[in-house]
């Protein structure tokens, strides 16, 4: 008897050992399981890829110190991992394969400098979920399913709406655009000119240059000989933009500006450079979150932690070029899944506007290339103005202004009703519907 009561003993004693190793490894698989990995791309090598880096970096810790993010019946830590795409096409697509290949990463997040169609391809290829930027016209056509415009620059004519009637406003009678050479400022200037007839305002011959070019003494000569009475360099870097204002002021131009997106650095180089009074007025993209946003709770919360995670210093514009996470964020929310498949079938189905920390983020479809999928964005936008050298808030654009003006300027109207009359129009935040100066009325 007592033999068999060892037995029975040692036979339950590894039994439990059994059950204690079991429970120890089904522990530790579901720690490693329970990771989602994010990728990241962004322009390392200039100060504002840094700081959208940081703010990505930041979402992510916020969720793993609160214990992780629980999505169902999982609770998730996140693992960012980031490469450089430096604003070059082949370095981009190596940055995004490095992240698909050998980190294993479904899901990417990107912004400014981003090339959105290498974006496409890539995301097409390998069928993984990609939000970044947007511009032109082919990474939002149907042949793509897998990418999402999530920072996009298309439907942004409400802004260039608004701007141009304060020009009007003030005396203006054309308006002359000068961009750099290439896809992003071809597509920059093709889009604003469409803005200019519909607000009454004549397009001067649009002026490109050389991306390396740093004497603008000819196109500040060509700008005073045809009369301009405003200039916009909405896609031109930060030299230059000093450079070409540095050469106006010598050529003994005046008028109205819209220098393009200013931060600290460029604010400061042309106070020096070109002095106050040359750009006092100047309208600008007003991307200072904070100003814009004073007030929401919510939106502070994420304020106070950058501070705190970088010592105390909040840039200019990286927090506006993060809308992709809430993006990202929103879909898994309101899925509760981490699976890349099922956030694509949510994203192209009319997903609700997120909240940013800059207003809201709404994706919208593309039936103007065919492309019924929502798959393109606007983002909540700011205007500035520069007064006594330093950029102060002016006005805030509606969503649903930056839409319905850039199906207006467009002359989509007729086919934009026929989505509408299929799938319903858009349903905007009503926060951003009580600031709204256009409506479907209007489109008539």
């Amino acid at each position: 008897m007592i033999k068999k009561l060892i037995k029975l003993s040692a036979i339950f004693m590894t039994l439990s050992l059994v059950a204690v190793i079991s429970i120890g490894c089904s522990k530790k698989q579901a720690a490693e399981g329970d990771v989602l990995k994010i990728g990241v791309t962004s322009m390392l090598g200039f100060p504002t890829g840094i700081e959208i880096e940081n703010w990505f970096r930041l979402y992510a810790k916020m969720v793993n110190d609160e214990g992780g993010w629980k999505i169902g019946d999982k609770v998730y830590k996140l693992d960012l991992l980031t490469e450089d795409h430096g604003g070059d096409p082949s370095k981009h697509r190596s940055a995004l394969e490095k992240l698909i290949f050998q980190e294993e990463v479904k899901i990417i997040l990107e912004s400014m400098g981003a090339w959105p169609t290498t974006s496409a391809q890539v995301a097409e290829q390998n069928k993984v979920l990609i939000i970044g930027q947007g511009f032109g016209d082919e990474s939002a056509t149907p042949k793509f399913n897998y990418f999402f415009r999530g920072q996009g620059l298309f439907f942004l004519r409400g802004s260039n709406y608004v701007m141009y009637n304060e020009w009007k406003k003030n005396g203006a009678k054309n308006v002359l655009l000068v961009n750099p050479d290439s896809e992003g400022g071809k597509a920059n200037t093709e889009q604003f000119s469409k803005v200019l007839p519909v607000v009454g305002l004549e397009a001067l011959p649009p002026v490109f240059f050389p991306a390396d070019v740093t004497d603008f003494s000819g196109v500040a000569i060509k700008a005073k000989q045809l009369n301009a009475d405003c200039i916009d360099m909405g896609a031109a870097l930060d030299d230059q933009v000093v450079n070409f204002l540095k050469a106006l002021k010598e050529v003994g131009w005046k008028g109205q500006l819209y220098p393009g997106m200013i931060n600290a650095n460029l604010l400061a180089n042309l106070n020096k450079t070109v002095g106050k009074e040359f750009i006092e007025g100047s309208l600008v993209p007003y991307t200072l979150a904070e100003g814009m946003t004073s007030g929401d709770k919510e939106v502070a919360r994420y304020f106070d932690a950058y501070k705190t995670e970088y010592d105390g210093k909040i840039g200019e514009d990286g927090a506006f070029w993060t809308a992709p996470w809430f993006i990202f964020k929103g879909a898994v929310e309101a899925t509760q899944s981490t699976d890349h498949e099922v956030l694509k079938k949510y994203l192209e189905n009319k997903p609700r506007a997120e909240k940013t920390l800059l207003g809201w983020v709404q994706l919208f479809a593309r039936p103007d290339l065919g492309n019924n999928r929502t798959i393109d964005s606007m983002v909540g936008h700011g205007i500035g103005i520069i007064k006594n050298g330093k950029v102060e808030f002016f006005k805030k654009v509606a969503i649903k202004d930056q839409y319905l003006a850039t199906v207006l300027c467009n002359n989509m109207v007729d086919t934009y009703q026929k989505y509408w009359d299929k799938f319903g129009k858009p349903e905007f935040p009503k926060g951003d519907e009580k600031i709204s100066v256009l409506d479907y009325k209007d489109l008539k």
